[in-house]
């Protein structure tokens, strides 16, 4: 089962940093994780802990000049020295409070320089921060909130990651940014594991609790827990309010009784599942309706099956139903519908619904992953002007 860390940059903010500690060990959070600290004394953050018990998962370096634009100085040309002072002032905050983590901020940069000198800056924290046991992290900032970020998504972190080479030094995952600006958040983080040193989460798009938006958390937390993650995830996200009040997910979509696998095992034996050659043999079928079920991201990226039509899983029931106000006279023909997503887990749960509310379809079994490899066409969208 998902335990949860309370990243204090953003929950109790009204609260001196050591009582928001006090505040996330009486709301339930087994671990904490910081900002900027380095306002409060490392000794009154060391008394709350001891207190509480609770670790510190990890903290940011400083940002530099946030008056002046910038967010991040390890991959800023000719601030090498800046740079690897605040690394050196994360790392004695972090030894002195007993962090595992210290998240290195890249900036606002771009070009082969920022490339190079944030190498450089990562090689040189991975190196003062192995004799302390503490590991590095980098993380790709959404383009919608932070457009000028040097780091932009997870290829490229673990790109960087790859070519510095050293085992401290991993990628922190925040399913809200992977959500923002790739989509497909669990095949991204499925593909990334063995890069993966922190995960983090909120709503997408609004950077809310996890109990509402465009990402499933409930599928999402049951995933994580099935790929045998233990550690605590990271609750990143802004309140509006208190935050005592935002924290029902806590008793509801956190406390899972039945994981994703199992879910998809239940839905894939009570609904009608196609296999790849017999829908590529009935592209030209008029009377068949293939729906698309992937992140909008999703489809641009890798393509689409011709003549098939996009839908959004979170809208579909109400897409579906002729009394919604919602309805799309699309789906009230006398068709077949299949719907597919890239590997057959988000379409066999989707189909599996849709049965419950009397919509016959199908589902295509293996996804839309193995669909070119099998000899089905392949279209893309035209781009954009």
């Amino acid at each position: 089962m998902p335990c949860f860390s309370a990243n204090l940059g953003f929950l109790w903010t009204d609260l001196s940093l050591p009582e928001a500690i006090r505040a996330a060990h009486a709301a339930g959070f087994v671990a904490v994780e910081l900002h900027w600290p380095y306002a409060t004394p490392a000794a009154d953050v060391q008394t709350a802990l001891h207190e509480t018990g609770l670790p510190v998962l990890g903290l940011n370096t400083d940002r530099g000049d946030v008056s002046g634009g910038e967010n991040g100085l390890s991959a800023l040309p000719d601030r090498e020295d800046d740079a690897k002072a605040a690394i050196d002032q994360a790392l004695a905050y972090a030894r002195a409070i007993g962090a595992g983590a210290v998240h290195v901020m890249a900036g606002n940069a771009a070009g082969d320089a920022a490339h190079s000198v944030f190498l450089s800056n990562l090689r040189y924290a991975c190196a003062k921060a192995a004799p302390l046991g503490i590991t590095i992290l980098i993380e790709p900032l959404n383009r919608n909130d932070a457009p000028d970020y040097f780091l932009k998504t997870t290829d490229q972190a673990a790109a960087i990651i790859d070519s510095v080479s050293e085992p401290n030094l991993k990628l922190m995952f925040d399913c809200y940014h992977v959500g923002r600006t790739e989509g497909d958040v669990l095949t991204r983080l499925t593909a990334l594991l063995s890069h993966v040193g922190h995960i983090q989460f909120a709503s997408v798009p609004d950077r809310g609790p996890p109990d509402h938006g465009e990402l499933d958390y409930v599928h999402i937390f049951a995933a994580i827990d099935a790929l045998k993650w233990s550690r605590p995830l990271g609750a990143e996200y802004k309140p509006v309010g208190p935050t005592d009040t935002t924290l029902g997910w806590m008793k509801t979509i956190a406390n899972l009784t039945k994981s994703s696998a199992e879910m998809v095992a239940q839905a894939r034996g009570r609904i009608s599942e196609v296999e790849t050659p017999d829908l590529i043999a009935s592209l030209d079928d008029p009377d068949i309706v293939i729906v698309d079920i992937r992140d909008i991201r999703e489809r641009q990226r890798s393509g689409f099956i011709p003549g098939s039509i996009h839908a959004p899983r979170g809208m579909l029931e109400f897409w579906i139903d002729p009394e919604s106000p919602y309805f799309k006279p699309v789906f009230g023909q006398d068709k077949t519908y299949i719907f597919h997503c890239a590997s057959g887990w988000r379409s066999a749960l989707t189909v599996a619904t849709l049965l419950d509310m009397g919509f016959k379809a199908a589902h295509l079994k293996d996804g839309f992953s193995t669909w070119e490899e099998q000899g089905g066409p392949v279209e893309f969208p035209e781009p954009s002007k």
